[in-house]
């Protein structure tokens, strides 16, 4: 990547966290959203067999641009397979930062879209390893609730039906989870240096 593409990037990246950052200012709720007492109660929503197998199935391997990436799935929770890509880390003399768990926007193509193959592959130049999964819906996870990807459908038949989307906001919690818990049992990561970007 040029430096001028670098700079364009991380320019993007600035406007953008100013722009939400101004929208949030009147927000009473993002200050504080809830109290310790609630926050409590929910967390049960989000909890999971951290013991349960991964059931890892390897794919295939391939480079993309010079990065190495492995095509793979794993077991999340009971019923929920995750397909997933890794992308390691191509950065200067093989030195790695750590790990990103990736997850992608609301694109058919999930984790394979463009878009996300141009970060993921950012950050494997910039000496991290990326873990880029599905998202329950949209990639290679794609049912029949989501057919045509069209923003309307989307939130017609997701975004707007207060039971489908808290299930889907509970399992991507849950896959987020299982896939920090996948990078430390099965690969090695070291937890302090895992982020999440998505």
């Amino acid at each position: 990547m040029t430096r001028t593409a670098t700079l364009l990037l991380c320019a993007l990246f600035s406007v953008t966290g100013r722009a939400l950052a101004q929208a949030s200012q009147g927000d009473e709720w993002l200050k504080k959203p809830v109290d310790d007492k609630t926050f409590q109660a929910f967390l049960p929503f989000f909890a999971y067999d951290k013991t349960a197998p991964f059931e890892v199935k390897a794919l295939e391997k391939d480079v993309l641009d010079g990065i190495p990436r492995e095509h793979l799935s794993y077991l999340s929770t009971p019923g929920q397979r995750v397909t997933a890509r890794i992308y390691h880390a191509a950065g200067s003399a093989g030195r790695q930062l750590g790990w990103i768990v990736f997850l992608h926007g609301g694109g058919a193509s999930g984790k394979d879209g463009p878009g996300n193959r141009f970060l993921a592959s950012f950050f494997a130049r910039s000496g991290w390893s990326v873990l880029s999964i599905d998202m329950q819906y949209f990639g290679e996870r794609q049912t029949d609730l989501l057919t045509q990807f069209t923003e309307g459908e989307k939130h017609d038949r997701l975004y707007n039906q207060p039971a489908a989307y808290l299930a889907f906001v509970v399992q991507t919690v849950k896959d987020a989870g299982r896939a920090l818990d996948y990078l430390v049992k099965e690969r090695a990561a070291d937890p302090r240096h895992i982020a999440l970007v998505g």
